[in-house]
């Protein structure tokens, strides 16, 4: 699924994945993980449905949605702890489905 997401600094980007980041440091690895997207304008979502769901386990819910098909899904925040997700009803269907999954949103 196509997942376009504005930053805190008001740009949009297009998420592509994720970036797996080994780090060794005195001996031990560590790993983690970095957004991959490229920056473009999102697209005019007309008639859709928006789902809010808090910002707390986006990073969970947003690995598991751009691998979930196909659709498009346009996530801006609306304040400190939630997201807007807007899109045609059966993408945002499917992002509320793997909420539910995830068990960030009832």
């Amino acid at each position: 699924m196509k997942v376009y997401l504005k930053t805190r600094t008001g740009k949009w980007i297009l998420v592509k994945g994720w970036l797996k980041q080994v780090s060794t440091r005195s001996g031990k690895r560590t790993q983690g993980y970095a957004l991959l997207g490229e920056e473009t304008d999102p697209p005019e979502v007309e008639g859709g449905e928006e789902l809010i769901i808090p910002a707390s386990g986006f990073s969970r819910l947003l690995s598991k949605v751009v691998n979930a098909g196909e659709g498009v899904v346009v996530v801006e925040q609306v304040d400190a702890e939630h997201l807007r997700v807007r899109g045609k009803s059966e993408a945002v269907r499917r992002v509320a489905d793997i909420a539910r999954e995830l068990k960030i949103v009832e």
